[in-house]
């Protein structure tokens, strides 16, 4: 006991200067005073406890005084169990007595051997399996009853990834916490997991938007202390959903190139082995160009092929990030444009299977952007074809309204959404700026301009970001005076400046940053996911290059627009966060969908990286003047 005791010490000392800057630099993240936490110390405590019967392998009988561990204001435990990042075992209980830290431990042992890995191991070895084992222990605060009357009203109420909820049916409970939603990325779908709730106490709701619960049904919230290792060795942490907070002065312009070569290295993992994945197999050819969304925690991509549009706006980001970093890191800038080559040719030689998606006119369009970037393009006779053809097909449906006609008489019908309809007029007016051959008139490119402002409402022309700002400032280019829409820019921008998250969201301060871009529900909090970048990769430069703005209002944005960056970090997988994953290789430098959304969407992490670049080039941009 003794030693315990002087890792125990050391251990409170770490976790006090930790809070105590967390509390200074968030004050948003205090204790919320509705619901009674347990105290750090003792979950520590509890949690050293429990890490000495893991690494024994072996728990206390239930009457032994061993077995007790009482931690005050505890209303429930849950234990998790990993070997490098797979979980092995999982554990729960919300008894209330002093026994539920050594009934949930003893459960997740017991579910770590059946796991198929460790059941085959022998017995001599499988006892020592606990000190491989990495531990994830979460104590549950007081439950508090959440009002409405339908599953979906309630789920709008739960902060996830940061509450877990209990339904009880009479003196029945069922309970899922926020670090099992974390581990199983459940998050996205409250009220689904809600209905499955329900499921487990014997009652199947399946329209969970207008069924409503009977009197003797109640949903509870509860907040919890959350702790976890990055490796089996290390001491524990807080967690708070996708990491440890990004703190705004840890944010930087080297801390941004750091974030973006990582966020390259990791794009990198969405390429084919160029080697057979089994030795000896003579049929093998990569398909061509890059993997689709990659989920950490199957450690998968979906799907197997990535639609040409995402793999374009992909090779975008690595150029214009090439010229971001060509000054100070010119073999990093190299790389990257190797990289889009590669993405790029691979897009000419997409088989048969892959023609009809490629020709689709918001692929094509995403095509010129990335070729159009590309410097040496002249030196290739395949990429001069595709951008050729690539623009023609733009402009080969294209109505004198700006619109797309439907190819007749064969063909399925186009599905131009209103995000396409402004990268279609972006690539449109791109092309008009360098007078390429295939380019319709100035007037209808002005009119595919028109018609993606007028395919949304004023409201929700965020949405349309960041093609349309392009859009008008290459358009400008070929006009004498100001940029033709000041107006509807400048309302883009303060739309910008409302929705973004400072500091006034007390339990979600991972949030601080991004843009709530959704008109948020009666009683629901307002939420940013890594949409964020999309309108930021605009916000970047338009800034910079306004000479007739306040600078108090250049300022407010600016500042702003670095919370964005830090926000930018918080979604990154860091060292701190990929101890949740099956390859800590393949996930880390990705940006997740959200912090309570641990997916890697393809499309995520290049508007993630255009973000990143255009603010290095913006930075740029200032010191040259």
């Amino acid at each position: 006991m003794g030693r315990s005791r002087v890792i125990c010490a050391a251990m409170m000392i770490l976790f006090n200067i930790s809070c105590s800057l967390v509390a200074t630099a968030h004050p948003q993240a205090a204790p919320d005073k509705s619901a009674a936490l347990p105290d750090v110390s003792e979950v520590v405590g509890a949690w050293i406890t429990a890490r000495q019967w893991i690494e024994a392998f072996e728990v206390p009988r239930l009457d032994d005084e061993a077995a007790r561990v009482p931690i005050p204001d505890a209303h429930g435990i849950s234990v998790i169990l990993r070997h490098r990042g797979r979980i092995v075992g999982q554990g729960h209980d919300e008894s209330g007595d002093n026994l539920m830290l050594r009934r949930a431990v003893g459960r997740a042992l017991s579910n770590a051997l059946g796991d198929q890995v460790i059941a085959r191991l022998p017995d001599e070895q499988r006892t020592l399996v606990g000190t491989s084992l990495n531990l994830e222990l979460e104590v549950a605060g007081q439950f508090l009853p959440v009002p409405g009357r339908t599953f979906e009203q309630i789920s709008r109420r739960i902060v996830p990834g940061v509450e877990g909820i209990a339904l009880r049916h009479q003196q029945r409970w069922a309970v899922t916490y926020a670090s099992q939603m974390l581990a199983m990325n459940t998050a996205t779908n409250l009220s689904g997991l809600l209905g499955g709730l329900s499921a487990e106490l014997g009652f199947m709701i399946t329209d969970l938007r207008r069924t409503q619960l009977q009197d003797d049904f109640t949903v509870y919230r509860f907040r919890s202390v959350h702790l976890a290792q990055t490796s089996n060795h290390a001491f524990p942490h807080q967690v708070h959903r996708s990491g440890k907070l990004i703190m705004p002065y840890q944010v930087n312009t080297q801390s941004l190139r750091t974030t973006a070569q990582q966020l390259v290295e990791h794009l990198k993992t969405h390429q084919w082995p160029l080697e057979p994945p089994q030795a000896g197999d003579p049929d093998y050819s990569p398909p061509p160009g890059l993997r689709g969304d990659y989920n950490p925690i199957v450690d998968r991509y979906h799907p197997i092929v990535a639609p040409p549009l995402d793999q374009a706006l992909t090779a975008y980001a690595l150029l214009r990030y090439a010229k971001s970093r060509l000054a100070d890191d010119p073999q990093s800038a190299q790389d990257a444009i190797a990289f889009a080559q590669r993405i790029l040719l691979d897009l000419t030689r997409l088989n048969d299977s892959m023609q009809n998606t490629r020709a689709e006119p918001i692929a094509s369009a995403a095509i010129v952007y990335a070729l159009l970037e590309l410097d040496n393009r002249e030196d290739h006779d395949e990429f001069e074809s595709l951008l050729s053809d690539s623009a023609t097909r733009l402009t080969k449906f294209l109505q004198p309204d700006g619109t797309l006609k439907q190819p007749q008489p064969e063909g399925d019908p186009l599905d131009i959404t209103p995000h396409g309809q402004a990268l279609i007029a972006g690539a449109l007016a791109r092309l008009h700026v360098l007078k390429r051959p295939e380019v319709p008139a100035r007037e209808s490119v002005r009119a595919a301009i028109d018609a993606a402002w007028n395919s949304l409402p004023d409201h929700q022309q965020i949405g349309l970001l960041p093609w349309i700002g392009w859009a008008e400032a290459d358009y400008a280019k070929s006009m004498v005076g100001p940029a033709p829409e000041p107006t509807r820019l400048e309302r883009l921008l303060r739309s910008l400046e409302a929705s973004l998250i400072r500091h006034e969201i007390r339990i979600e301060p991972d949030l601080v940053g991004g843009l709530s871009l959704t008109q948020a529900q009666a009683g629901s909090r307002p939420q940013a996911t890594a949409q964020t970048f999309r309108p930021a990769a605009w916000m970047a430069r338009f800034v910079a290059g306004q000479d007739n703005m306040e600078p108090v209002r250049i300022k407010a944005l600016t500042d702003g627009h670095w919370l964005t960056i830090r926000f930018l970090q918080q979604l990154t997988v860091r060292e701190d966060s990929k101890w949740r994953f099956q390859s800590p290789k393949r996930s880390f430098g990705g940006i997740q969908a959200s912090p309570w959304d641990s997916k890697q969407p393809l499309a995520a992490q290049s508007m993630g990286l255009l973000t990143a670049a255009e603010t290095l080039l913006a930075l740029q941009e200032a010191h040259n003047h």
